[in-house]
């Protein structure tokens, strides 16, 4: 059993909400999701989380969050 740092939402630039855990060693992406309420259930049905429990809910996608935070290391100019 690996233990969750926490719990991020970012929408899917397809189509619904992807759930990414934060945990020992990297991030794993916990599965794809229709709507932000269907994110949430799934996020607070792991194994010892319960309802209420904080998740961070991002508007961009996180290959996007990704590349932005990233780019000033690599002498490009971060997206607004």
């Amino acid at each position: 059993m690996m233990k969750i740092g926490h719990i991020r939402i970012y929408p899917n630039p397809e189509k619904g909400f992807d759930v990414i855990l934060r945990v020992r060693g990297g991030i794993l992406k916990h599965g794809t999701f229709p709507d932000i309420e269907a994110a949430l259930a799934a996020s607070w049905a792991l194994d010892g989380r319960k309802l209420g429990d904080p998740v961070y809910v991002y508007e961009r996608d996180f290959a996007g969050s990704l590349a932005n935070a990233l780019a000033p290391a690599f002498g490009a100019k971060a997206e607004a």
